[in-house]
């Protein structure tokens, strides 16, 4: 019986190809999806989870929105809190390395205390765990480093030069770190070296180098530690750590539910996972109701067979099963199309993801089991409905063509029609409306000029002397209009610190950003000035004048003009124990300039002040270039380079370049939404093309006599496209309110960004409307030319 129902079901799939087509190809594409997404959505997931003692270790937080803290506050929490077992250090910075024939500043180097392999499970491929970081003066270098500068060789042993300052021994390789740790890797040099190394002394609250971890003992409860933390506070005898944001945050909660600074991934990827899930269940589901609905409809077809086999003595059961085993044939033969079209897209998907994704990680023992019971409620979904309305046939009913009179299929068909088209709906409304979010970013007028900007970095200690005169050769260069040091680029952040409370209005918070720059800065940036002037070029003064963005005035209850008030900021004088007191630093306001995002477009524009320190030097020079001179200039530049830093690599960047990359995420999530989005589309005309061909072939002899009476091609198609239209205008007022709550929404998180307009749903149900009119105008324009004769003699 089973062979007769197997050779029953590929018969019926061989002889109606268009209809099997339509079914195997939603289903396939709607699985391909899933095991696309399910990929992304299990990397994003797994983050940090090969550490045994994951849900154990916490990264200590001294700022609500920063990763890194004081250097002092590891060793205040191991002896003040009896549940932290360890602590570690790490603090990340960009030194030069160097060997006889290569040079390179590498991003990735951090010093760490000797307790990180005993927190984290990172592995050794040289080395001893024990003693590899507790060594002077010596680097564990990681699998990749040791290629790039001691190709096929054993490099432990050998030496590095730390900014042409320091030797340091390798005493181990790491092996590379995993794609989904927070951390990335590739020189470990011993913490105790740090401060010497970098410059600084690392041993304070406010140093702020530091990502600190912390180890708890087994069986203790976050909260219980977070209790603490006020006590902590106080412990320091800090007087200003009323500023302070104590917190301690979950390993694995770092890359999926934060968005930190620092040099750690730290992306609030919890969003994306729940939008791409979503995606993934909707396109299925999608692809499901395809085949119920063309099932449920073609099942009219198969009435007679069913008949004949309930006069033949068939039972319910034996119907039934017969029925969901031909959907459970059609969703294997789509499984196996969707593994096919899994694997040729993959690597077009971690293109757009930036992932290495593998198909392999889908068949382990568990996830095999897991899929395999998805697959069988893909069948049972798909399956049960079409099996439970043939079985149910009543003979009597069959074989006198009457049992389909009743509207309750209809109306069920037209259900899904409507669900499908509502949420095809809000994903295009969707995708206009990031899409638009986005060109508002790019376009958006931030108050500086981010066009032909050249910027270098200084790596490194580099007297200030050579600093200005790198500017000032790169000034003379004819390709280049104006060029500026500064701390901080515009779109790169700013710094924090407190204003003197009496010249401050009552009631207002003292707290307020700022950024170091020179004289040149607003030229460079074409920063448009309101009041007042800048700078003054080689002043020595300049530090106790003050320019302030037009919030800043605003803040400040000034009025319309600003010039000539007094403004006083906090500045602090460290004794050499350590201790320090508040000394005000108060000048003079002597512009006003117009506000620019110095943050991204996520952050308010804040009161800010901008100083001028002739002493200090910038961490950026950046240069203004004439139009079409960009590479002459950076040629130019490198040559200056070279001779004023010879043994320091030259790295440019321009501005505009710097700015897309703040956005990346938002663009990749764009494009990829798109993506889903039209093949949500897509996978719905699939469904409505498959119910417009076969209404079109129920209602051949209709057509028939409606031509020989004089109906026009038109009236054909209209009569044909009505009834789908209605449902896809339905579907539309149920999208709209869908699709404003869940954007508006996602839209929050963006301090400036577009609003909801009316046309962005007008043109997403226009879009809708289009596309279905297309694709039941083609079958209705087939059945509307059909010749007459044909359709009146068949049967």
């Amino acid at each position: 019986m089973i062979r007769n129902y197997l050779k029953i079901a590929f018969r019926n799939l061989i002889r109606n190809k268009v209809y099997s087509f339509i079914n195997i190809a939603g289903l396939s594409i709607g699985l391909a999806c899933c095991m696309l997404i399910t990929l992304f959505v299990i990397d994003e997931l797994s983050y940090d989870d090969f550490h045994k003692k994951a849900n154990r270790i916490m990264l200590f937080q001294q700022s609500e929105t920063g990763a890194n803290s004081g250097s002092g506050f590891a060793d205040l929490l191991k002896s003040e809190v009896a549940q932290v077992e360890k602590t570690v250090r790490l603090v990340n910075v960009k030194p030069l390395i160097s060997i006889p024939t290569q040079s390179n500043y590498e991003s990735q180097f951090y010093f760490s205390d000797s307790t990180f392999f005993q927190i984290f499970d990172f592995q050794l491929v040289s080395g001893n765990t024990k003693t590899v970081l507790s060594l002077p003066n010596s680097v564990v270098i990681s699998e990749k480093m040791a290629q790039k500068y001691f190709p096929n060789q054993n490099p432990v042993g050998k030496f590095l030069k730390y900014e042409n300052k320091y030797d340091l021994q390798v005493s181990g390789i790491l092996k590379n770190i995993p794609e989904n740790s927070q951390l990335n890797i590739d020189f470990l040099c011993n913490f105790k070296n740090a401060s010497e190394f970098v410059g600084q002394k690392l041993d304070g609250y406010w140093d702020g180098m530091s990502l600190t971890y912390l180890l708890l003992t087994k069986d203790t409860d976050r909260q219980t530690i977070l209790e603490q933390l006020p006590k902590i506070v106080k412990k320091t005898n800090d007087q200003n750590a009323g500023i302070w944001k104590l917190n301690i945050i979950p390993l694995r909660d770092i890359y999926l539910k934060n968005k930190l600074t620092g040099s750690i991934k730290s992306q609030n990827a919890i969003e994306n996972v729940y939008i791409f899930s979503a995606i993934a269940f909707l396109i299925l589901i999608l692809a499901c109701f395809n085949y119920v609905n063309l099932a449920s409809a073609r099942s009219s077809l198969r009435t007679k067979e069913v008949g004949v086999r309930k006069v033949l003595g068939a039972n319910y059961g034996q119907l039934f099963w017969q029925f969901l085993g031909e959907s459970t044939i059609f969703t294997l033969i789509a499984l196996s199309f969707a593994i096919l079209l899994a694997q040729i897209f993959i690597p077009f998907f971690n293109h757009f993801t930036d992932k290495n994704l593998s198909l392999v990680t889908l068949f382990s023992p568990q996830k095999v089991a897991i899929l395999f019971g998805i697959f069988i409620l893909i069948s049972l979904f798909t399956g049960s409905y079409p099996a439970f309305i043939l079985a149910r046939f009543k003979p009597i009913m069959v074989l006198k063509n009457s049992f389909f009179n009743k509207s309750g299929r209809i109306s069920f068909r037209q259900t899904l029609v409507v669900l499908q088209f509502s949420v095809s709906t809000v994903m295009i409304i969707a995708t206009i409306v990031i899409l638009n979010q986005l060109y508002f970013i790019q376009h958006k007028n931030l108050g500086y000029d981010r066009e032909q900007i050249l910027t270098v970095h200084f790596q490194g200690n580099i007297p200030v002397n050579l600093k200005n005169t790198f500017k000032k050769q790169l000034q003379s260069l004819s390709s280049v209009k104006s060029a500026t040091q500064a701390a901080l680029l515009p779109g790169q952040g700013d710094y924090s610190n407190k204003l003197v409370e009496s010249y401050v209005p009552k009631g207002k918070d003292i707290s307020y950003k700022f950024i170091y720059t020179d004289a040149d800065f607003l030229e460079t940036f074409g920063i448009r000035l309101l009041q007042g002037r800048t700078f003054e070029a080689n002043s020595t003064s300049a530090k106790n004048e003050f320019l302030i963005n037009e919030t800043m005035l605003k803040y400040l209850e000034w009025g319309e003009n600003g010039i000539g008030k007094r403004l006083a900021y906090t500045s602090y004088q460290y004794s050499p124990d350590g201790t320090y007191k508040e000394v005000p630093v108060e000048g003079e306001v002597i512009g006003v300039v117009e506000d620019y995002h110095q943050n991204d477009l996520k952050s308010l524009i804040q009161p800010m002040i901008i100083l001028l320190n002739p002493d200090w030097g910038g961490s950026y020079i950046a240069a203004k270039i004439e139009k079409g001179q960009a590479q002459t200039a950076v040629a130019i530049t490198e040559k200056l380079w070279k001779n004023l830093f010879p043994d320091k690599p030259f790295e440019y960047g321009f501005l505009d370049e710097s700015f897309d990359k703040t956005y990346k995420k938002e663009t990749k999530a764009s494009e990829i939404f798109t993506l889903f989005a039209a093949l949500a589309v897509f996978i719905s005309c699939l469904g409505l093309f498959g119910l417009a061909a076969f209404t079109a072939e129920r209602r051949t002899k209709e057509i028939g006599i409606r031509k020989v009476l004089g109906a026009s091609i038109l009236n054909l198609v209209g009569i044909l496209s009505k009834e789908f239209i209605v449902l896809v205008i339905i579907s539309a007022f149920i999208a709209i309110p869908l699709a404003w709550y869940f954007m508006n929404d996602w839209l929050k998180k963006y301090a400036y960004r577009i609003d909801l307009e009316w046309w962005n749903f007008a043109i997403a149900v226009a879009i809708t409307l289009i596309i279905a009119l297309l694709t039941v105008s083609y079958q209705a324009i087939k059945a509307a030319l059909m010749n007459p004769v044909k359709s009146l003699k068949s049967d």
